[in-house]
């Protein structure tokens, strides 16, 4: 499972859920936690890159099954 931050701009990145924060409860947790502070989150397909959030770009928090 994995995480979707859609951005102000319209672009979006995927993020790695945190360890074991795949319930609907979590989901809701890092959503409204990305929403009001924002923060920084590794992204999918790099073990170095990760991007930082500022509450003020994130529009919206998705999440979805690997499909790989």
């Amino acid at each position: 499972m994995y995480g979707r931050v859609v951005l102000l701009d319209g672009s979006y990145k995927d993020i790695v859920l945190p360890d074991g924060k795949t319930s609907e409860s979590d989901q809701e947790e890092l959503r409204s936690q990305l929403m009001k502070h924002g923060g920084t989150y590794q992204i999918i397909g790099s073990a170095e890159e990760s991007a930082a959030f500022s509450p003020d770009e994130v529009i919206n928090v998705t999440f979805h099954e690997d499909t790989k």
